[in-house]
């Protein structure tokens, strides 16, 4: 029986898509009767060192780097110290662990500081290395125009680039490696030329079914809803200044925007300041059948990223049937094609795009027939035969 081991930058109960597919493929493995472990950053460092979930038994260590980053700020460079005195003391617990669950496979998900320990581990050197890129651990080496990810790579210091050939070495020595889209996939080529032919995409999946659970929900006319990560990439602050112009055009509309982060603040102070309290609504991050239940009484449902590697919400917006109004960013046109209504990355973009949504038809078949390449059984059956392979 193989034994597989998801090596994960952050883990459940920490909340984010990186933690939502590596769940998924901890429970899917173990469903399908291989032994899973999960290795993971201890952090926040409140978090047990060791606990069951769900029946898939979790390891947390600290992640220290061994080295001491000299161009990135006075807090930085104290912490790098710091890291560098523990570096070893980790290295030491994580190689033992790995040496004790012996395991057939190592998958890590979104490889950056996990990277200085796989490669410095003295066990265990016949397991099958895969990586899976979720998206920012590539597009952070790329320039930005207006918070939205080019194709030109920006002017690193030096403590950069020795990160960036850590992520070189690895990629050229795994075994295989993953990315949840073609865009991103083309990024990494991009990146690291001498990768091409060994990375394989596998779109994330969704329980479609799931989204079939509300009969006859009570759809509360001209209400829009968008959710995720309350953080400048997801462009919630477009969207609302994008409602503020659709008020003058269609009044009655109410916006509902659920989800926590950084942002939080600035939005709700966005929303005061343009006198939008009685029409925009921020409320915390929902549990998955709250999440199901705005997006069938919804009208419409929006995604106005900046910066989206893959696009989870694209898919449980089309799932739901809603009218979906998302940006042309990274991998969300190659998932929403012509279902839904892409549209630029910008308020006046997201502006049009509303007012198209209210007009836009959905077919029902086209639709499901389109969401069976991203189906989470499909999702699994891809790693599974990147796993025994």
């Amino acid at each position: 029986m193989k034994k597989i081991l998801i090596w994960s930058s952050t883990y459940f109960p920490v909340r984010g898509g990186v933690q939502t597919v590596a769940s998924q493929i901890a429970y899917g493995m173990k469903n399908k009767n291989y032994i899973v472990h999960v290795l993971t950053n201890k952090y926040p460092r409140f978090l047990k060192k060791e606990e069951v979930i769900s029946g898939i038994k979790v390891s947390r260590y600290p992640h220290p780097v061994d080295r001491i980053f000299v161009n990135s700020g006075f807090k930085h460079f104290v912490f790098s110290m710091w890291s560098q005195l523990f570096f070893n003391h980790s290295l030491r617990l994580i190689d033992q662990r790995v040496n004790e669950l012996n395991p057939d496979v190592i998958n890590v998900h979104f490889p950056t500081h996990q990277l200085r320990y796989l490669r410095k581990l003295t066990s265990n050197n016949k397991a099958k290395i895969v990586l899976s890129f979720h998206g920012h651990e590539v597009t952070r080496w790329f320039q930005e125009k207006d918070g939205v990810v080019t194709n030109v790579l920006r002017k690193l210091i030096s403590d950069e680039k020795i990160v960036l050939n850590e992520l070189k070495l690895a990629v050229n020595n795994c075994d295989s490696f993953t990315t949840c889209s073609s865009w991103l996939l083309a990024k990494i080529h991009m990146l690291i030329p001498s990768s091409i032919g060994k990375g394989f995409v596998i779109h994330n999946g969704v329980e479609v079914s799931r989204f079939k659970e509300c009969d006859n929900p009570k759809i509360i006319n001209n209400q829009i809803f968008s959710f995720g990560r309350l953080e400048y990439d997801k462009g919630f602050d477009l969207l609302i200044c994008a409602f503020k112009e659709m008020l003058i055009h269609k009044p009655g509309l109410s916006l509902v925007i659920a989800g926590s982060g950084s942002e939080h603040s600035r939005l709700k102070r966005m929303i005061e300041d343009l006198s939008l309290t009685e029409y925009v609504f921020i409320i915390k991050w929902q549990k998955p059948n709250k999440i199901l239940e705005l997006l069938n009484t919804s009208s419409i449902v929006v995604v106005p990223s900046r910066r989206e590697s893959f696009g989870i919400t694209v898919l449980e917006g089309l799932s739901s049937l809603k009218p979906v109004v998302a940006t042309t960013v990274g991998g969300i046109p190659e998932i929403l094609q012509n279902y839904g209504i892409l549209v630029s990355p910008t308020v006046n973009g997201i502006v049009e795009g509303l007012k198209s949504a209210f007009n836009f038809t959905m077919n029902e078949k086209e639709i499901r027939n389109h969401l069976k390449e991203f189906e989470l059984s499909k999702m699994l059956k891809k790693y599974e035969s990147i796993f025994i392979t």
